[in-house]
């Protein structure tokens, strides 16, 4: 790839939570004009963790991958409106791969 130096790049692991994080995040890069575009690339390898057997959850939780391309546009209202975040730490176990 011939990128340039002044790429940045930023590496987070949310699982299924990542692609609203990552969007919060380009939309901020791109509003407070650090960057005037974001390629948001996400991916998910479940298949080495999860039970072949497993009929129930396996197809949940599968491999996957995206690219979104976000850029500023002009104008005064946001494409990209205002996020919500959260989370909730309980029953964390029943989804906890160690």
């Amino acid at each position: 790839m011939n990128l340039s130096k002044n790429c940045g790049a930023v590496d987070f692991n949310l699982g299924c939570s990542g692609y609203v994080y990552g969007l919060s995040l380009a939309k901020g890069l791109i509003e407070t004009g650090i960057t005037p575009n974001v390629l948001f690339i996400t991916t998910g390898i479940m298949s080495v963790v999860s039970n072949i057997k497993d009929r129930e959850n396996r197809p949940l939780f599968g491999d996957a991958a995206t690219a979104t391309l976000i850029e500023a546009c002009p104008g005064d209202a946001p494409l990209l409106h205002s996020f919500v975040l959260g989370s909730d730490g309980n029953d964390y176990d029943k989804l906890y791969v160690p």
